[in-house]
């Protein structure tokens, strides 16, 4: 099994590579039937797992590093230079045979939700039961100019995206083949969507936009990584197919075939960090975060 791990890690080895470069990676490590989770080279100094070249990785993986999630911003900087979604399902819709409907219609429609914003997003696969959505953010003069610890852009992220999921919903009820879904196994009464990260037996009928990646060493699966549990690979989605994508699409045989179109939708375009303010004048009831 390593061996067949390592043979697609060369091949997807350097598109991943963009995403790994200048940061702390975290990483599940698989040794015999035990699965570790590992931030550190040498957690007594403090030095991060980084993975800087193709190379690293491939040594990586004969030390059974198989599943690769890097932090959402470069090393010793306090500002994220990623803005990462993670779509998740609830234990209950997670067991019904709708799961994967319902998860493609919610990415679906945050990324409309997002180009109404004027974001162009890319997307991808979790490689279990999710989708994640990313787009790029980058310092303009003004962050630049300021004291890091005057600003906490992370904050500012968690409140986009939990304000960015009552949008979400909206676009979801005016749609009536992701009601007709949805609806099989949330009541009607309850939101499709919630930002609710606690209280886990609540949302167990409810798609959670998690935003609990966008903090100081908050970490996002890579793209083209494997997934620890399913071998199924984070693989890249195109935007305007989120509904016609199915699981055959993530295994990696598929992945590896079709890489050179994969890597393509997935070019991160990059913003301003002052687009975590588009939300700022909405009038929503401010979820604890």
């Amino acid at each position: 099994i390593l061996e067949a791990i390592g043979a697609y890690y060369s091949s997807v080895g350097e598109a991943m590579l963009k995403f790994l470069e200048n940061r702390a990676v975290a990483a599940y490590v698989v040794r015999g039937d035990t699965v570790f989770f590992v931030r550190w080279e040498s957690k007594a100094k403090r030095i991060p797992v980084t993975v800087d070249s193709l190379d690293k990785l491939l040594s990586l993986v004969e030390r059974g590093f198989i599943d690769y999630i890097p932090c959402v911003h470069p090393l010793n900087e306090n500002v994220p230079d990623r803005l990462v979604i993670d779509m998740d399902v609830g234990d209950k819709i997670k067991a019904s045979e709708y799961w994967l409907d319902i998860v493609k219609h919610v990415a679906h429609a945050t990324v409309k939700v997002l180009r109404r914003l004027k974001i162009e997003t890319c997307v991808k696969f979790s490689g279990s039961r999710g989708f994640h959505i990313w787009f790029g953010l980058k310092k303009n003069r003004e962050s630049n100019e300021m004291p890091v610890v005057s600003r906490d852009y992370f904050a500012n992220a968690r409140k986009f995206i939990a304000r960015l999921t009552r949008l979400v919903e909206e676009e979801l009820e005016n749609t009536p083949e992701a009601v007709r879904v949805a609806r099989k196994i949330i009541p009607e009464w309850k939101p499709i969507v919630t930002s609710q990260v606690a209280h886990k037996d609540l949302r167990k009928d409810q798609v959670l936009l998690d935003w609990s990646s966008m903090k100081r060493n908050g970490v996002a699966r890579a793209p083209f990584s494997l997934h620890y549990k399913t071998a199924l690979v984070s693989v890249p989605v195109d935007p305007d197919r989120i509904m016609e994508f199915s699981i055959e699409d993530a295994k990696p045989l598929y992945v590896v075939e079709n890489l050179n179109k994969l890597k393509e939708a997935f070019e991160l375009k990059y913003y301003s960090l002052d687009v975590l303010k588009t939300l700022n004048n909405y009038s929503f009831i401010e979820y604890a975060i």
